[in-house]
């Protein structure tokens, strides 16, 4: 079950330690857990039983706080999260039983996160989340493992927001995302669906997308400030990727920004893998691509996530000016396998007040003929309020539904139609 010592870490406390594969796991048992870098991981163990807090903040203020979930292992305990130092703050994530499901990346605008975890007699949990507290001296080598099957990346930039990612992105940054679905199988792909990117053109700040999760694994593609097709999705050819931002080393502030969403999928499938909310923690979840993709969130492979409540704003950056009919946005739905308890709805605008395109309601596979917004934005909401998985039907077979994937194109000079060059009909 692993060992126990006690350690000194990062020179300012000392506490005791389970060791568990290459890591050594904080023991929270009744205490407060601080960890104080500027970046780095935070691991963390709670033994039968225990209630105990988990503070991060960097010692060096940070514009905000980037967290990533690279393991979870909950056996029946639960947490929260919180955007402060003590509880009351914003709530940012809260798990009830998640057993091993990663949540989505978070973003804690104070700069530090708080999470209290309550853990019931039931076996010892982990929980360990990588951060990195986002300044403008932010610098070298920064790798965040992200083993979620769906999830959002973005450039750390100071002055940034939830809601718009433009901001002063660190000189000397060699910053990597290491795509790694930890429920994918050996023939998944990766995905990935560039929504902005805008660099200064006097640097020569770019991204690097590689076939793998290594930076000697070959190169899919390279996006600068001036040479970014955002019309085509990057696909790898195994269940890995590496997306690298490099930018120039210099004291100056130079403002940019880079935004991406990434699914783990397998062929003809939604992704492999479990996520909850969908897999995004802000909702509506925004979609600011060109052409994007997205799921109800559940397992390729399995039953769509029960009792859930999820919406999509689809509003793609380069409609924003546009002007005429002929500037619209085309949405299709690859696959619906939908069950008795669930509905869907896609409106024409940014809310459910836009005009009503389709609505499915206990529709099974019942697929939409393809969707039009001459809004320029269609508002999708979500919800699977049934706790039953399967059901027998009137001949005595057994009936398991797999949720919905959705895919949209914006009709633009310069587009190229949906992101992988075709387009999936589901409709008979």
């Amino acid at each position: 079950m692993g060992r126990w010592k006690a350690i000194a870490f990062l020179g300012v406390l000392a506490w005791q330690t389970r060791v568990r594969g290459d890591d050594d796991w904080g023991v929270c048992s009744g205490n407060k857990l601080s960890f104080t870098g500027d970046s780095g991981t935070a691991s963390v163990y709670v033994p039968d039983g225990v209630s105990c807090s988990v503070l991060i903040k960097p010692s060096n203020t940070a514009d905000h706080l980037q967290l990533t979930f690279s393991l979870l292992d909950m056996n029946g305990a639960g947490f929260t999260m919180y955007d402060g130092q003590a509880v009351g703050t914003e709530s940012l994530w809260t798990c009830i039983s998640c057993s091993t499901i990663l949540p989505p990346p978070l973003r804690a605008e104070s700069g530090a996160a708080y999470i209290v975890m309550e853990n019931p007699d039931a076996g010892g949990s982990y929980i360990q989340i990588q951060f990195v507290g986002v300044t403008a001296s932010l610098t070298d080598t920064q790798t965040v493992e992200y083993h979620m099957p769906i999830g959002n990346i973005f450039a750390p930039a100071v002055g940034s927001s939830s809601n718009d990612n433009r901001g002063i992105i660190p000189r000397g940054l060699d910053f990597r995302w290491q795509i790694t679905p930890s429920d994918a199988a050996a023939s998944d792909i990766v995905t990935l669906m560039v929504a902005n990117l805008d660099f200064d053109a006097s640097t020569g700040d770019h991204v690097v997308i590689y076939d793998g999760s290594e930076v000697t694994d070959p190169v899919l593609v390279e996006l600068s400030g001036t040479s970014a097709d955002l019309s085509q999705w990057v696909e790898s050819s195994q269940n890995a990727m590496l997306v690298r931002l490099l930018t120039d080393a210099g004291s100056d502030a130079v403002t940019g920004r880079f935004g991406a969403t990434y699914l783990s999928k397998g062929a003809g499938a939604a992704f492999g893998g479990g996520t909850s909310s969908c897999g995004f923690r802000d909702q509506p979840a925004v979609m600011r691509g060109a052409t994007m993709m997205f799921t109800d969130g559940s397992a390729a492979d399995a039953a769509m996530n029960r009792v859930e409540e999820c919406e999509w704003l689809v509003q793609p950056e380069v409609l924003s000016d546009a002007l005429g009919e002929e500037n619209k946005l085309i949405m299709v739905a690859s696959a619906v396998s939908m069950k008795p308890g669930s509905q869907i709805a896609v409106y024409d605008g940014d809310s459910d007040n836009g005009v009503l395109l389709w609505d499915c309601v206990n529709c099974k596979m019942v697929v939409p003929p393809i969707l039009v917004s001459t809004s320029g934005s269609f508002f999708v909401a979500y919800e699977s309020n049934s706790f039953i998985e399967s059901y027998t039907q009137t001949n005595g077979q057994t009936a398991v539904y797999m949720g919905f994937e959705a895919r949209f194109f914006s009709n633009w000079i310069g587009g190229k139609g949906m992101g992988d060059g075709g387009v999936i009909l589901g409709m008979g």
